[in-house]
């Protein structure tokens, strides 16, 4: 993280696209390069400079030229009715690429294709290249760079911007885990062991003078609720007394999952029921989803300084009753928070672009809670109703009142540490997934240790057997991060796992209320995280795996004094996704490592100091009161395990 980086000079037209690979230690960016006008696209190959692209290349400069030189290249062109055929056939490639993208959601996911299916799309209805690939598969070559940051333009909202960006902040006291109180005792939480959280939360939204976006799975119930209700009430009475001319914008966003779709018309009039009509507040709620990504991000972010973001849900279930899950979080100031403004915008437009099509308008008149099985589902209200916009203003820093300047976009203000930023989308766009790069640059930078303190690391398991749900299947980039590591460079690995079935308060673990704990025991983690190395080194040999086994790999459930159970017999849940690497670089956010291709955001904090205090004031703890060595994983059972198929 520390290294001088220079933007490359493509960056004065933008990135359209991004995805990013780890090979051999090299960061290798594949892109398309688009011009702000929105009339040309050209793809970059620097590594194989051959003919053709150099003749594509010319094109931009001389057009005609060009095409005399490519009519005898191919001379039917010059007949009508061939061209007529070649025009239909590349249509019917479009349609058949759309057919893929819609209805097979792994190939949209797939980051190893350097080349996006739109940027295909787009090269086949092009009668300047289309003979071209007919004779020859296009190679669209990884050019090799230093991670970099864009030009800090207000006017430049790029991929990368919003979803990887190297940015700066500040941690704001300890970090916000859950429950408390638990460690080195066998006592279960007593009651209003974490009303605490509700009350920050709102504390924080509070505090908005401008502008506030709160992203979260499902809407809030409960303490939490009533806590949100509080904040925007005195956020409404601050909007009464301000001189500001502009009403105050509050937008938020939920995940609108099949099992469970959102009735924003009625969660707003819930939330918005004493709120003073006269208010100078404008509020909007939505919710979306596409096939199977929806928002799983948690986020407070309030006038570009202010954040808020983990693993949290606003649920009071979980969280406050009896037998809690273990969440993490955690409050930050600074510019950071204005990345998380952007993210938030990438959604709303979504949900904008999406009900503004003839088939969101007729969804849009059903009833918000009712089930649909349609791909795309989003839904939106606004408050007040006769006032406010169907749709809320984008984000930009123009919006923010003087009352909280910030350094210029780039720089780092006293006692601001380096963060990065990272997101993902999911299905909802077609470039990549900037996140889960990101982590396994992190991963692969490791040197010493990696922490990972997680729910699960493998998918969804069909209970009563060792298999995954079909289509579903163990995440091997990360694994074979992981396995690289240890083998490659003799790298410790501690694991936290929630305990399989985990279920908090009184829930029953039913369709509505998902257990914490995908079903596997850490054998199978084990075991298919040295199925990893013997992939990518298939000379190793028992031995040395068993050796592996015993001195660098060590995975656990999670335990209160080494227990694993509350008194009444339920097992301890685990919500967090914390990674920690070399005890230098840490990661706290909302997105888990085991198969599940949802929107998700969290932070990268690049500071030894604050590192090590993140990890004295959670790690430790719970390591000391959950590894009990040998327990968990048996060396003989995970060598045994090597043999079984556990995807789905």
């Amino acid at each position: 993280w520390d290294e001088d980086l220079t933007p490359p000079p493509s960056w004065d037209m933008g990135w359209d696209e991004l995805t990013l690979e780890m090979q051999d230690a090299a960061l290798f960016v594949g892109y398309t390069q688009e011009a702000w006008d929105g009339e040309e696209t050209t793809i970059v190959d620097v590594t194989e400079k051959s003919s053709e692209a150099e003749a594509n290349a010319d094109d931009n400069n001389d057009g005609a030229n060009s095409q005399v030189e490519l009519n005898s290249k191919a001379s039917w062109h010059s007949n009508g009715i061939r061209l007529f055929v070649h025009y239909l056939l590349a249509w019917l490639c479009r349609l058949c690429f759309w057919w893929v993208y819609l209805y097979v959601p792994r190939f949209a996911s797939a980051r190893e294709c350097s080349l996006q299916a739109s940027d295909i799309i787009n090269l086949m209805t092009n009668p300047t290249v289309a003979n071209v690939l007919t004779q020859k598969v296009l190679q669209v070559s990884a050019i090799l760079v230093k991670p970099s940051i864009p030009p800090f333009n207000d006017n430049i909202t790029t991929t990368i911007v919003k979803m990887w960006n190297m940015t700066s902040g500040r941690v704001v006291g300890d970090v916000h885990y859950t429950p408390r109180d638990v460690w080195d005792t066998s006592l279960d939480p007593g009651e209003g062991h974490d009303d605490w959280l509700p009350e920050k939360l709102a504390e924080i939204i509070g505090r908005t003078e401008a502008w506030c976006d709160v992203m979260t799975l499902g809407q809030p119930d409960g303490k939490f609720l009533t806590a949100l209700q509080s904040a925007l009430q005195k956020i409404a009475i601050r909007s009464k007394l301000n001189s500001r001319s502009n009403p105050i914008v509050i937008r938020i966003v939920f995940g609108n999952y099949p099992a469970r779709p959102v009735d924003c018309d009625r969660f707003t009039k819930v939330l918005t029921k004493n709120l003073p009509m006269d208010a100078n507040l404008h509020i909007w709620v939505g919710a979306w989803r596409r096939g199977f990504t929806w928002n799983h991000a948690k986020l407070i972010s309030v006038d570009g300084v202010h954040l808020h973001t983990g693993g949290h849900n606003m649920w009071e279930e979980p969280y406050l009753m009896k037998n809690p899950v273990h969440d993490l979080s955690l409050e930050m100031e600074g510019r950071v928070a204005i990345d998380g403004h952007h993210f938030a915008d990438q959604q709303w437009k979504f949900i904008k672009d999406q009900q503004s099509t003839w088939l969101g308008f007729i969804v849009d008149k059903l009833p918000d809670n009712l089930p649909l099985v349609n791909r795309t589902r989003v839904t939106v209200s606004q408050w007040p109703e006769d006032d406010a916009s169907v749709f809320p203003p984008q984000f930009t820093e123009k919006n923010l009142v003087n009352a909280h300047p910030q350094p210029p976009l780039g720089t780092v203000a006293a006692n601001d540490i380096p963060l990065i930023s990272i997101g993902r989308q999911g299905s909802m766009e077609s470039g990549g997934r900037p996140s889960d790069d990101a982590i396994l640059a992190m991963i692969n930078s490791s040197r010493s240790i990696i922490r990972l303190i997680i729910q699960d690391l493998g998918p969804l398991m069909i209970p009563g057997t060792n298999k995954a749900i079909p289509g579903l299947t163990w995440p091997k980039e990360y694994l074979a991060a992981i396995g690289k590591a240890i083998y490659e460079r003799g790298v410790d690995i501690e694991i936290v796992l929630s305990n399989s079935g985990s279920t908090p308060g009184e829930l029953d673990g039913g369709l509505h209320n998902t257990p914490y704990g995908n079903g596997w025991d850490c054998v199978d983690a084990a075991s298919e995280i040295i199925k990893a190395i013997q992939r990518t080194h298939s000379a190793v040999d028992d031995s040395k795996l068993r050796t592996m086994i015993n001195d660098n790999l060590r995975i656990c459930f999670i335990r209160h004094n080494k227990s694993s159970a509350y008194s009444n017999g339920k097992t301890i849940g685990l919500h967090s996704k914390h990674f920690i690497v070399d005890d230098r670089c840490c990661y706290i956010g909302s997105q888990n490592l085991y198969d599940a291709d949802l929107a998700e955001w969290g932070v990268m904090i690049d500071d030894e100091d604050e590192v090590g205090k993140i990890l004295s004031d959670y790690f430790v703890p719970m390591w000391r009161n959950s590894y009990i060595p040998g327990l968990d994983v048996d060396v003989e059972r995970v060598m045994d395990g090597l043999n079984v198929d556990r995807d789905g």
